[in-house]
């Protein structure tokens, strides 16, 4: 026979796990620079700090918002990840990039340029300085 006891111990280790895991599949946004790519890898300069991220088969790439493969992405091109963190692991599933010739372009878009890297304009902001 379970008793009350054991039911609240038993919700409350449940929650507490569905809470760690719901956390740890949460997907995170990040905008920087590109600092070097591989088949499987892409290192992004965001402020002082480069972070890597791995690229996986279903990892959805584009440029200048056409689809396209990474190995099309250059160092010096403004990206966009969408991201799992998993521990120190950053798994990428989306890679959006702008090449340095589509200025116009990014400059109307929600990115903007900052001395620390690319950050994201709040909403309704049309990116004009």
């Amino acid at each position: 026979m379970i008793t009350q006891r054991r039911c609240v111990i038993g919700m409350v280790a449940l929650m507490a796990s569905w809470g760690w895991s719901h956390r740890l599949m949460a997907d995170d946004t990040y905008y920087g620079v590109v600092a070097s790519t591989s088949k499987t890898q892409i290192v992004v300069k965001i402020g002082t700090e480069q972070l890597a991220f791995i690229i996986e088969k279903d990892t959805e790439v584009t440029l200048n918002g056409a689809s396209t493969k990474l190995d099309k992405i250059k160092p010096g091109f403004r990206v966009r990840i969408t991201a799992q963190e998993l521990g120190k692991v950053r798994i990428a599933k989306s890679v959006a990039a702008r090449s340095p010739k589509s200025r116009l372009a990014l400059e109307r878009s929600p990115w903007a340029v900052a001395d620390h890297g690319y950050v994201r304009l709040p909403p309704g902001s049309d990116g004009a300085a």
